[in-house]
Formats: structure tokens, C-alpha cells, sequence
């Protein structure tokens, strides 16, 4: 997923990652922040370690 040009793959590790969807996406919004991404054009998604996305989804 990460090679795709229009796609950033943000990974949580141990011990800020498996402590909920909540928090996956507060992190997600607090590197928008950081990074100065215009939020009204950003799709932020959460997929499950043990999920596998269609290769359609991209």
C-alpha cells in the first residue's frame, strides 16, 4: 500500500499501537497536523492488522 504516490501509510508501533480505533485516528489527525495537509481533501482510513484489503480498494 505504501507505494502508491497519493497514498501515506502511517504505522503505529508497540506501546501506541492496539489501543483502539480512537486513538489510530487521533494519530492520524495529529500527523496531519504536523505535516500541514489540507484536511478537507484527506482520507483517513483504519485497517486491522489482520485485514487484507482488496487490491480494488487502491
Amino acid at each position: 500500500m505504501g507505494r502508491h504516490a497519493h497514498l501515506t501509510l502511517l504505522k503505529r508501533q508497540l506501546p501506541n499501537a492496539q489501543t483502539g480505533k480512537g486513538d489510530a485516528l487521533n494519530a492520524a489527525l495529529d500527523w496531519l497536523g504536523q505535516h500541514h495537509m489540507v484536511s478537507d481533501k484527506t482520507i483517513i482510513g483504519v485497517i486491522d492488522s489482520d485485514s487484507t484489503p482488496e487490491t480494488a480498494f487502491f
